[in-house]
């Protein structure tokens, strides 16, 4: 573990690097429906802001519709205020270095915030887009009713029903190419929910049993039998993936202090993985 979190530092550190020192230039552009977030990682004091513009103006007036992610390390009291002030779908002025491309290994443009910010007003092309940005998108399918983009990951979701419970379906795509494949893999596995339903519990009861037990035992809490442990698990969520990838996420029912129960693997596989994520 504490190598995992060196290696997060180190990337970080990377990305943080300018491809040229002496090079800053002004861009403007929309906040990412995902908005705002910070890190910090191995007892750093600072923290490292991130947050996303797309699409963005760049010092030649030109729009550009690929995502440009922005981080700058602050102190707590400045990750504070700028998690007060960046909002989603803001139109926002500001002063940075692009990150050197050498130092890492990433699709997406990154760069560091090297002065203030500022909300700004009066780019219609900017501005038309945060607009645009914040309406639905939606499609309805027979089956599973209405299905929505959650801009903050661009995926589709819906709200539906696995036997008696209320979940959330996600698509993992907005990709229109994609959904009418997502859409078969899901009816499928909707008609078997039985069969799948077993298998998941059976899975998350035999990767993650001994480990309550012998881990997250509270003080007096006897040990937890396989049937007690599958009741207490509710499922929240299922997402699905264009690759057949799937994901059901549980609420743990006090089992692991309120650690989500994950299990995911694949249409032709079946289970292959559990853990206990936040």
């Amino acid at each position: 573990m504490d190598d995992f979190f060196a290696g997060q530092a180190h990337y970080q550190q990377a990305l943080l690097t300018p491809a040229d020192p002496n090079e800053v230039i002004e861009v403007a552009g929309v906040v990412h429906a995902s908005g705002a977030g910070a890190s910090r990682f191995g007892g750093e004091e600072d923290w490292t802001f991130i947050f996303s513009l797309q699409p963005w103006r760049s010092p030649d007036g030109s729009i550009d519709y690929r995502e440009l992610t922005i981080r700058k390390r602050v102190s707590e009291v400045e990750k504070d205020d700028l998690w007060d002030y960046i909002k989603r779908y803001d139109v926002l002025g500001m002063t940075i270095q692009m990150a050197d491309p050498r130092t890492y290994e990433a699709k997406k443009l990154n760069a560091i915030l090297v002065g203030s910010l500022h909300k700004i007003s009066g780019d219609i092309e900017l501005d038309s887009r945060a607009i645009q940005m914040q309406q639905p998108v939606t499609f309805d399918d027979k089956y599973f009713g209405t299905f929505t983009l959650d801009r903050s990951i661009n995926w589709y979701e819906t709200d539906t029903r696995w036997g008696a419970a209320r979940i959330i379906l996600y698509l993992a795509t907005d990709n229109s190419d994609e959904i009418a494949g997502l859409l078969d893999s899901a009816k499928a596995m909707w008609k078997d929910q039985r069969a799948w339903n077993k298998r998941i519990r059976d899975f998350a009861v035999q990767e993650l049993l001994v480990l309550k037990n012998e881990t997250w035992l509270d003080v007096g809490e006897q040990e937890v039998t396989a049937d007690q442990f599958k009741k207490r698990m509710t499922l929240e969520s299922i997402t699905l993936h264009p690759d057949g990838d799937f994901t059901f996420m549980h609420e743990d029912g006090d089992l692991f202090c309120g650690h989500a129960i994950e299990v995911s693997g694949n249409l032709t596989d079946g289970p292959t993985d559990a853990d206990i994520p936040g």
